[in-house]
C-alpha cells in the first residue's frame, strides 16, 4: 500500500494502490498506480526510476520529472548512505537505547539483524525548482509485521559520539525531525514534524505539507539488496523553503548529517532497534557569493580589493557597503584571487573593484550579480598590464632591421625583479612589423631595455641602452623615442678543393678572388674584372680572404695540386653579399680535380703442374685505410666487379685510384679448391706509379670428394627418412672397405675426402623397427674429374616396417577400480578419422587391437558401463605407433568414468487434507540420521524441494523445520533410499511426509462503556464461519478475558449471549471474521474487544440490542445455535420497586433481541 500527503488531503495518509509492474534498473518502474504526486518537479510514487507508469519514462522540460534513479542526478547528485538489510549489521542499537535520550544510545550489541524495523540504504537529494529549495529522502526497509516508529533526523552539524562510544548526532538550533508510524498493518503516517530549539524539539510546520509514498508491489533500487518487495521503500519530500519560512534569515547552515531510526512497538517510549547514518551535503540558506581575480590568460591574481553594494554579510553594522580585500577578516577563501563572502544574503549586489593586485592596471566597470537561496554566485575580473615599443633602424640607410635581441628589465616599483627577452618578430614580441618591437603584460614601474644581439649583418651600436622608462595608470602603453640604429658587420669568402674521385681535401691548390666590377654577371678573369687577393689551400683543403665589402665575387684556380689535372672549368660561382647575409656565414666554393688512373694484372697456374688455369674468379678491393682485409669493410672495385681468367690464365682490373688493394680469388677452376691463403695485398698504387700495370699470381690444389647414402621408409608412401642404419663403403678396385658410417635423423650418413675412382654401400644393420632389405648392396658410384669435389646424389634404400598394436584400461573415476562393459573405437588421425577397430573391455578393464601400420592412432568411447557416464572428453591423447613401438607390447590407454549423479526430493503435505506445504526444511543425511548433512533445501508452492549431483550411497531426509502454521511429525526421519549403479541418475521414488497442523487459541475482551474498564461475567460463543457451529463457549474473567482453544485453521466469530451484570449487550453482539491460517496458528492473536452500555436509569427505556447480520449468510447446521438462556438480571444499584421494575424491563429487552437474533439467523 501507499500513502501519499497532500497539503488538500491531510485525511488520506495512505492510499490503497495498484500494483505495477516493475522493469530493470534505469527503466520506467511501476510502484503505485494511483495517488502519485509530482513534488518540486520530482516523482514521490514510491519507486526509484523514472515514470509512473511504464509507458511515461521520458523527462519534460528542463529535466523533469526526475526520481532517485534518473541519470540526470544518480549518482553524483544523490547522497547514499549504506546500511545491510538482514545479515551482519554493525548499526543496531543496544538494549535501553532511547529515542529521547542519546545518551542512552549503545551500539556494543550490533552483529545480528534488526529483525522488524531493519532499516537498508538511505537517499538523500535536494534540489531547487521554481525559486524553492525541495528536500528528498528515502529509505529501504525490511517487511514489517506489527507496529514500528521511523525517526528522521537531519542535522546541520557532523555527529559526534556519546559516552557509550556510540555515534550520535551534534544538534543545533534549527536541526529537523521526522516522526512516523505504521499500527500493525495500517499505513505508515508521518505523525509529526519537529525542529530543535537548542534544549527540545518543537513541533514546526504542517505534516500535510509533506508527500509520503510507500510502494505496493517489488522496486528495483540501486543496491544490493534489489529488487525489494512490497512496502519496503519509503520516500517523503517537502519544500524545505516553505518549511524555514521568511524569519529564518542565513540562521539555517545546511544539513550535514542524515539519521533514521526504527523504534518497534506502538508505544512512543519504544526501545531504538536499528540506525543508519551518514555525510550528506544540502545547501545553505545563504551560499557563497566568490568574486574571481584573474589575468588576462586566466591565473589568479591576489591582493585586490571590492566594494560590495549591498552589504552581503548578516547582521552587518553597514548593511548599505561592503569593502572587502583578498584575504581579509571578510574573506572565507584562503587562495589568492579568490574572495568568497560565506554565508551571504540572497539578493541583488553590484561590485565594484577599487585596488587592483601591485602591478596592474584597475578594472573599474562595475558588476551586477544576483546570489539565490540555497545558491551560489561568481563574478570574474580581470586585469591588464602594460606595454613599450621601440624601433630598430640600419645606421646608414635608416631603414627598419628585423630580428634583433633585446632585454626588458624592471628597476623599480611593481616591475623591480621583471627580466624579460625580446627578439624582434620573435619571443615576446608582440608586433609583427620588421624593425618595430611591442612587449605587452608589464607590470606598473620603471624599466630600463637593452640590445644584447644585433641583426644578422649587424654590430651592436656604441648606444644600446635605454633607461628611466615609467608605465602607470596615466601612461600604461610607452613607445621609446631614440631608436636603436647599428652599423654593417664586414664578410670573408672562402674556396675549398677537392679530389674529384674521393671528395677528400687537397692542399697545394692555388686560387685568385675577383669583384664581378663592373656588376654584369661575366666572369671576366684573369684578363678583366678586379683582383681582390690570392691564397693556397691548406690541408683542410681551403683558403679564405676577408674584410669584404657588399659586392659580388668568385674564385678563379690559378694552379692545381701535385698529381692532379686542373678541371675544364676553374671558375666557381658568383657569390653576393648583402644586407641579409653580411658578417655571417657565406657559402664555401668548392672546386675538384681528377686523379690519373693504375691497374693490376691477375695470374692463375695449377699448383703442381704449373700450368695456367682458366675460370678462375677474383675481386679487387680497396683498403678501408685500416691495412687490414676486411670483406665487410673493404669494397669491391666495381667495375669492373668480379672477373675470370680466361685461357692464358690472366685477368687485367683498370682505372683503378691511389690507394692500397687487396686480390682475392672468389672461385676455384672447376675441380680445384681454393689456395689455403686466397687473399693477396695490400697492392699500393699512388703518384710514384700511377698509370702502370702491377701482376699478381695465386696456385690452387685439385677437390676431394663425399659420397653419402639415404635411409627411407619402405612401408610409408611418403618414404620419410630413418636414421640407425649402418653402411659400409667399398672401393670397387679390389673390393677395399674405405669408411663406414650410421644414419641420422634425416636419413642420411656420408664418407668424405675421397678421391677418383668407383664406390659401391653395403647396409649391415637395419634402424629399429625395420628389417633389411632383400639387396642390402648398392649400384657403383663413380668420381671424376668433372664431378669431383661436387655434391652427388646420395643412393637410396629402403627397408619394410614391423606390425604394432594398441590397449585401452577402463577405470571407475573415483576409486580406480577396472570396469567390464565399456565399448571403444580406435580411429586413425583423430576422432574424425577411419574406424581400424572395435573392442569392449573385458574384467579386468582392458581391450586390445593388433597387426597396426605405422601412424596416429585415437580411442573413442562410445559407450560408458551401467551406472556410468562417459567422461567429458571421450577421446584419448594421440598414440602413435612407430619404429619405436612397432613390435612392442603396448601400454594401455587410461579412461576413467564417471558415476552417474543422481537427485533425490521430498514432498511435503498437509497431514489432514493432503494438500502440498511449502517453507518446510529439510536436511539429506548420508547413511542414518546420524550421517553427514550432504544437503539442505526448503519445499516450494509444490510441496517439494530436491538435492541432486548425489553419489552411490545411502541417504535419508530429516525434517528439520515445519511450515508456518505446522509441527513436525513424530519422526522426522525418512526410510533409507538406496542410489548405486543400478539406479543411478534414474528417476528416484520421492519420500512424502506429512505434517500436522498448529492447534490455536481465540480471545474474548469485554470492556465497559463508560469506564473502559475489563468487565468479568460476559458470556460468548465462538462460532465456526463455514456451517455456523458453536465450537466453544467462555465466561470472562476479572480481567474481561475469556478464550476458546484447540481450534483449527478456519474462519470464526464471536456472539456475547449474556452481558455482565449491570451491563446491557450492545447493539451488534457479533464481531467482525477472525481467521486462523497457516500465518498465525499457533501464535498469539489479538482479542477481539466487545464493549457494553451500563444498565439505564429508571425511567429511562433501554433499546433492545439487536445483533449485526453475521460475516457471512450461514446455513442452520447441527449444532445448536446461540441460546441467551435465562440470565440474572443485571445489578443497577437500584433499589426498591422502580429498580425491580427496571430489572424487568431489562430482561425482558435482552430476551426480545436475543430471539430476534435467532430468527434472523434462521
Amino acid at each position: 500500500m501507499s500513502g501519499v500527503r497532500r497539503p488538500f488531503a491531510r485525511a488520506v495518509v495512505g492510499l490503497l494502490l495498484v500494483a505495477g509492474s516493475v522493469t530493470a534498473a534505469g527503466g520506467g518502474a511501476v510502484a503505485n498506480q494511483s495517488g502519485n504526486e509530482l513534488v518540486g518537479g520530482f516523482e514521490i510514487d514510491g519507486n526509484v526510476y523514472e515514470g509512473f507508469d511504464n509507458a511515461t519514462t521520458a523527462t519534460g522540460p528542463g529535466g523533469d520529472p526526475v526520481d532517485w534513479g534518473s541519470e540526470a542526478i544518480f549518482p553524483a547528485q544523490v547522497d547514499v548512505v549504506h546500511d545491510p538489510l538482514g545479515g551482519t549489521d554493525a548499526t543496531v542499537f543496544d538494549r535501553g537505547s532511547k529515542e529521547a535520550n542519546t545518551s542512552t544510545w549503545n551500539d556494543d550489541g550490533s552483529a545480528a539483524a534488526p529483525g522488524k524495523g531493519d532499516i537498508g540504504d538511505a537517499y538523500l537529494y535536494d534540489r531547487v525548482h521554481e525559486g524553492d529549495e525541495y528536500l528528498y529522502v528515502g529509505w529501504e526497509r525490511g517487511s514489517d509485521n506489527g507496529s514500528v516508529r521511523w525517526y528522521v533526523e537531519l542535522n546541520q552539524l557532523p555527529n559526534t559520539v556519546n559516552g557509550e562510544d556510540t555515534v550520535v548526532p551534534d544538534r543545533s538550533v534549527g536541526d529537523l525531525r521526522l516522526s512516523l508510524f505504521n499500527l500493525g498493518s495500517r499505513p505508515l503516517e508521518l505523525e509529526a514534524v519537529q525542529r530543535w530549539n537548542g534544549t527540545a524539539w518543537v513541533a514546526t510546520g504542517d505534516v500535510d505539507d509533506f508527500a509520503l509514498a510507500v510502494n505496493d508491489s517489488a522496486v528495483t533500487t540501486p543496491s544490493d539488496e534489489s529488487p525489494l518487495g512490497r512496502e519496503q521503500f519509503v520516500e517523503i519530500a517537502f519544500d524545505l523553503t516553505a518549511l524555514l519560512g521568511d524569519t529564518d534569515d542565513c540562521g539555517f547552515a545546511g544539513f550535514s548529517s542524515l539519521w533514521i531510526r526504527s523504534a518497534p512497538g506502538a508505544s512512543p517510549s519504544a526501545e531504538l532497534k536499528d540506525y543508519v547514518t551518514g555525510a550528506v551535503d544540502t545547501p545553505a540558506r545563504c551560499g557563497p557569493l566568490t568574486i574571481e581575480k584573474h589575468d588576462a590568460e586566466g591565473e589568479p591574481l591576489g591582493g585586490a580589493t571590492f566594494t560590495v553594494e549591498p552589504n552581503p554579510v548578516p547582521g552587518a553594522a553597514d548593511p548599505d557597503s561592503l569593502t572587502i580585500a583578498d584575504n581579509d577578516e571578510n574573506d572565507a577563501d584562503p587562495a589568492d584571487g579568490v574572495i568568497t563572502i560565506d554565508p551571504a544574503l540572497p539578493g541583488e549586489y553590484t561590485i565594484t573593484e577599487t585596488a587592483p593586485p601591485p602591478g596592474y592596471l584597475l578594472d573599474d566597470e562595475p558588476q551586477d550579480v544576483t546570489l539565490d537561496e540555497f545558491g551560489a554566485a561568481t563574478v570574474t575580473f580581470v586585469n591588464r598590464l602594460g606595454s613599450l615599443a621601440w624601433s630598430k633602424l640600419d645606421a646608414e640607410s635608416g631603414d627598419p632591421l628585423c630580428c634583433a635581441t633585446f632585454t626588458v628589465v624592471g628597476t623599480g616599483g611593481a616591475a623591480e625583479g621583471v627580466s624579460i627577452t625580446v627578439v624582434d618578430n620573435g619571443e615576446n614580441d608582440a608586433d609583427p612589423a620588421e624593425g618595430a618591437v611591442l612587449v605587452e603584460d608589464l607590470p606598473t614601474g620603471t624599466y630600463t631595455v637593452t640590445e644584447t644581439v644585433a641583426p644578422t649583418g649587424y654590430d651592436l651600436a656604441a648606444d644600446s641602452v635605454r633607461d628611466g622608462i615609467v608605465i602607470d595608470a596615466e601612461n600604461p602603453d610607452v613607445v621609446v623615442e631614440n631608436a636603436f640604429e647599428d652599423p654593417r658587420l664586414p664578410s670573408e669568402l672562402t674556396v675549398r678543393k677537392l679530389d674529384a674521385d674521393t671528395q677528400e681535401p687537397l692542399a697545394g691548390a692555388t686560387f685568385e678572388l675577383y669583384l664581378d666590377d663592373p656588376a654584369d654577371g661575366v666572369q671576366d678573369a684573369p684578363g678583366g674584372d678586379t683582383l681582390i687577393g690570392e691564397c693556397t689551400t691548406g690541408d683542410d683543403g681551403t683558403c679564405a680572404i676577408g674584410d669584404l665589402g657588399w659586392g659580388t665575387y668568385y674564385w678563379y684556380e690559378a694552379e692545381a695540386p701535385a698529381g692532379y689535372e686542373l678541371p675544364a672549368d676553374r671558375f666557381s660561382g658568383m657569390t653576393t653579399i648583402g644586407r641579409d647575409n653580411a658578417g655571417g656565414e657565406l657559402p664555401v666554393a668548392t672546386l675538384t680535380d681528377r686523379q690519373i688512373r693504375s691497374s693490376i694484372e691477375i695470374v692463375k697456374t695449377d699448383a703442381s703442374t704449373g700450368e695456367e688455369l682458366a675460370g678462375a674468379t677474383f675481386v679487387v678491393r680497396l683498403d678501408d685505410g685500416d691495412g687490414e682485409f676486411d670483406p665487410g669493410d673493404d669494397t669491391v672495385v666495381d667495375p669492373p666487379g668480379e672477373v675470370t681468367t680466361d685461357a692464358t690464365g690472366t685477368v687485367t682490373v683498370g682505372g683503378l685510384l691511389f690507394g692500397d688493394y687487396w686480390v682475392e680469388e672468389t672461385g676455384a677452376p672447376t675441380g680445384y679448391e681454393l689456395p689455403d691463403d686466397a687473399v693477396q695485398g695490400p697492392v699500393t698504387i699512388g703518384p710514384d706509379n700511377a698509370g702502370d700495370t702491377v701482376a699478381v699470381t695465386f696456385e690452387d690444389e685439385q677437390l676431394l670428394t663425399d659420397l653419402s647414402v639415404l635411409k627411407l621408409d619402405g612401408g610409408s608412401d611418403s618414404a620419410g627418412p630413418l636414421a640407425g642404419a649402418t653402411f659400409e663403403l667399398y672401393l670397387d678396385d679390389g673390393d677395399v672397405l674405405v669408411g663406414d658410417c650410421t644414419t641420422g635423423d634425416d636419413g642420411l650418413c656420408t664418407v668424405t675426402g675421397l678421391g677418383f675412382g668407383t664406390y659401391y654401400w653395403l647396409e649391415t644393420a637395419a634402424p629399429q623397427g625395420y628389417d633389411l632389405p632383400d639387396d642390402p648392396y648398392s649400384a657403383p658410384v663413380t668420381i671424376t674429374a668433372e664431378n669431383a669435389g661436387t655434391e652427388l646424389e646420395p643412393l637410396t634404400f629402403y627397408n619394410p616396417r614391423k606390425p604394432g598394436s594398441l590397449a585401452v584400461l577402463k577405470v571407475d573415476d573415483t576409486d580406480d577400480a577396472p570396469l567390464a562393459g565399456a565399448t571403444f573405437e580406435l580411429h586413425a588421425d583423430d576422432a574424425d578419422g577411419a574406424v581400424v577397430g572395435t573392442c569392449t573391455t573385458a574384467d579386468d578393464g582392458t581391450c586390445t587391437l593388433g597387426d597396426l601400420g605405422f601412424g596416429t592412432y585415437v580411442w573413442v568411447e562410445t559407450a560408458a558401463p551401467e551406472g556410468y557416464a562417459l567422461p567429458d572428453d571421450v577421446t584419448s591423447d594421440p598414440l602413435v605407433v612407430d619404429e619405436s613401438t612397432a613390435g612392442d607390447d603396448p601400454t594401455p590407454f587410461e579412461f576413467r568414468d564417471p558415476r552417474l549423479w543422481s537427485e533425490l526430493s521430498v514432498l511435503k503435505v498437509d497431514a489432514v487434507d493432503g494438500t502440498a506445504l511449502a517453507g518446510a526444511e529439510f536436511e539429506l543425511r548420508a547413511d542414518d540420521a546420524d550421517g553427514a548433512v550432504v544437503g539442505e533445501c526448503t519445499t516450494g508452492d509444490d510441496g517439494t524441494c530436491t538435492i541432486g549431483d548425489l553419489d552411490f550411497g545411502t541417504y535419508v531426509w530429516v525434517e528439520i523445520a515445519a511450515p508456518q502454521g505446522y509441527a513436525l511429525p513424530d519422526d522426522t526421519v525418512s526410510e533409507p533410499v538406496v542410489i548405486d549403479a543400478s539406479n543411478a541418475g534414474g528417476e528416484l521414488t520421492q519420500v512424502v511426509v506429512h505434517d500436522p497442523r498448529l492447534l490455536s487459541e481465540l480471545s474474548a475482551h469485554k470492556v465497559a462503556e463508560d469506564t473502559g474498564e475489563s468487565l468479568p461475567g460476559a458470556v460468548f460463543d465462538l462460532v465456526l464461519a463455514d456451517g455456523d457451529l458453536v465450537v466453544g463457549t467462555c465466561t470472562t474473567g476479572d480481567d474481561g478475558l475469556c478464550s476458546v482453544g484447540d481450534l483449527d485453521f478456519g474462519d470464526y466469530y464471536w456472539v456475547e449471549i449474556t452481558a455482565p451484570e449491570g451491563y446491557l449487550l450492545p447493539d451488534d453482539v457479533t464481531s467482525e471474521i477472525v481467521s486462523i491460517t497457516a500465518e498465525n496458528a499457533g501464535t498469539d492473536i489479538a482479542a477481539v474487544t466487545f464493549v457494553d452500555p451500563p444498565a439505564e436509569e429508571p425511567g429511562t427505556p433501554t433499546p433492545t440490542p439487536t445483533p449485526s447480520e453475521p460475516p457471512s449468510s450461514p446455513e442452520p447446521s447441527g449444532s445448536p445455535s446461540p441460546t441467551p438462556g435465562e440470565p440474572d438480571l443485571p445489578d443497577t444499584g437500584l433499589g426498591g420497586p422502580l429498580g425491580l421494575v427496571a430489572m424487568v424491563a431489562a430482561a425482558g429487552l435482552a430476551v426480545g433481541a436475543a430471539l430476534r437474533w435467532r430468527s434472523r439467523r434462521a
